[in-house]
């Protein structure tokens, strides 16, 4: 098992990619620790990897706020002994985003709050940790928006995942000679249990605008990217996988 002894956060675990991660990683032997602002998702995906002989902890988390990042780290370390893997998966796209003429000022607050100060935050409090253990994995997810405009404007959004995008290089290159990697995925349109993902016209309208012509049906756990994870890696230098 390749994440054997490692400790992961996972945020936004409790549903959509986010939980088909929580349980590969767990399948691969690493402790996670399902960081979810809905309690019952969370406490649901910690159960399922309970189930199925693996080990997890829900901790309810709103990744915008420090607080409660200072508590999951502190949970991970009393819980499992520290932290090994930060996975910054959960992200915010309310139907409200727009361009930048009509956004409204605190949409475009909250959707940087979530998916850009959310990460600097974890990583923030999960650096130290890592440092201690020797080093560890930092794996932000982004999206085809950072690199691929739209017809249909997402601004906050798109801003958000690009910035994430030059935050996770900015990482990669101060923290990669001491052990840490830093790495961004950028999938394309997942259909999620997100409103705006569950039907075609609404994938048309809101998730696409590039060229394509369909969604990825599901997530596949077995797809989840343990591999950017595993010790055996050496890449520093922030690639980011599409």
């Amino acid at each position: 098992m390749r994440l054997d002894g490692k400790v992961c956060i996972i945020t936004g675990a409790g549903s959509g990619q986010g939980r088909a991660a929580a349980l590969r990683f767990a399948e691969e032997g690493a402790s996670v620790v399902v960081a979810e602002i809905d309690a019952v998702a969370g406490s649901s995906a910690a159960d399922e990897i309970g189930a199925a002989g693996g080990e997890a902890i829900a901790v309810e988390t709103d990744v915008s706020v420090e607080a409660d990042w200072q508590h999951v780290v502190a949970v991970a370390e009393k819980q499992f002994g520290g932290v090994d893997v930060l996975y910054n998966n959960a992200a915010v796209a309310p139907a409200a985003d727009g361009s930048v003429v009509d956004v409204p000022l605190e949409v475009w607050d909250r959707i940087l709050a979530v998916n850009l100060t959310g990460p600097m935050l974890g990583c923030r409090h999960a650096i130290p940790q890592m440092l201690r253990r020797g080093g560890g994995s930092i794996i932000n997810t982004s999206s085809i928006r950072a690199f691929v405009g739209g017809s249909q404007p997402i601004d906050a959004y798109t801003a958000s995942k690009g910035a994430l995008v030059s935050l996770t290089r900015s990482l990669a290159v101060v923290y990669g000679p001491q052990g840490i990697r830093a790495n961004v995925i950028a999938p394309g349109t997942i259909r999620t249990p997100w409103p705006w993902c569950t039907t075609p016209t609404a994938t048309r309208e809101v998730g696409c605008g590039w060229p394509a012509t369909r969604s990825a049906a599901s997530v596949n756990p077995k797809r989840s990217p343990t591999w950017r994870s595993t010790w055996r890696r050496t890449s520093r230098a922030g690639p980011t996988a599409r």
